[in-house]
């Protein structure tokens, strides 16, 4: 039983997930987390964002810039100031307040 209770404990407390045992030796498995690389905040200038018009399904590429003075790419929309970007195709306003907020927390920058 305390054999038992040794191997419950390895496996619910660390992230050893299989034991290969011997008379004269062990073998452990572990799980290794995947730990996604950092992007270095100094060089993010702008963000590409695709957009769907909810309204008419057009899709449009929004530019999200975090530093002044970024040139505009070819068939590119500048993000909107004020967070409503109105269709070009239906003239719909469409809020971009969530995709603002969602876009400033990832990436830890305040769009210009």
């Amino acid at each position: 039983r305390r054999y038992y209770t040794l191997l419950k404990l390895s496996f619910d407390t660390t992230n050893i997930y299989k034991i290969y045992e011997t008379p004269v030796s062990q073998v452990y498995r572990f799980v290794i987390p995947q730990v996604p690389t950092p992007i270095p905040q100094q060089a993010i200038q702008k963000a590409e964002l695709d957009f769907p018009c909810p309204t008419c399904q057009r899709k449009y590429r929004l530019q999200v810039n975090f530093v002044k003075d970024v040139p505009l790419e070819p068939g590119n929309i500048l993000f909107p100031e004020d967070n409503t970007f109105i269709c070009p195709s239906c003239n719909t306003r469409n809020d971009l307040t969530p995709i603002r907020i969602q876009v400033e927390s990832q990436l830890k920058k305040k769009i210009i």
